[in-house]
């Protein structure tokens, strides 16, 4: 395999598990959010 063809799958699996972790962070960060307004 070629060097551009690793780097291509590299970005698309860093897009995909970033954009993942986005949601999960957003998640997190409206569940802290959610928790300290309710105290």
């Amino acid at each position: 395999m070629e060097d551009n063809e690793t780097l291509q799958i590299t970005i698309d699996t860093f897009k995909n598990s970033s954009k993942r972790n986005l949601e999960n962070t957003l998640f997190y960060i409206k569940k802290l959010i959610g928790s300290s307004t309710n105290e």
